[in-house]
């Protein structure tokens, strides 16, 4: 069953992050939009089973990571792809600590490797 979970999340973690690049590059505005909309549901998707898989597994900070990246992520696709990059962008400008949230709860743990945390390798 873990693998399955692991599974799903790394494909909806991999459509997110090639069809957000893919969507930012496009050109039309409707392709923009139906890239972006896959996207964040495969991003909510993954980050969502993520949050499930570790609470159950008792690491409760790492699973409220991946949840304010899901609610984060589902509030830019509500109403990010429909207006394109610019309607996009005025949601992340109010609140810009709020951003980076998830990261500072994944970096501090033991479940995940430190030195990754802040030199990306």
């Amino acid at each position: 069953m873990q693998s399955k979970i692991n599974v799903i999340a790394a494909v909806g973690l991999a459509l997110g992050g090639a069809l957000g690049m893919a969507g930012a590059l496009a050109t039309q505005q409707n392709v923009q939009a139906i890239l972006w909309a896959i996207d964040g549901a495969g991003l909510v998707m993954a980050s969502s089973l993520l949050a499930m898989k570790y609470f159950r597994t008792g690491n409760d900070v790492v699973a409220g990571g991946f949840l304010v990246f899901a609610i984060g992520e589902s509030i830019i696709m509500l109403s990010g792809p429909a207006g394109g990059l610019r309607v996009a962008s005025l949601h992340l400008q109010p609140a810009p600590p709020s951003g980076g949230q998830h990261f500072s709860l994944l970096a501090f743990l033991s479940c995940s490797p430190r030195r990754s945390a802040f030199s990306g390798s």
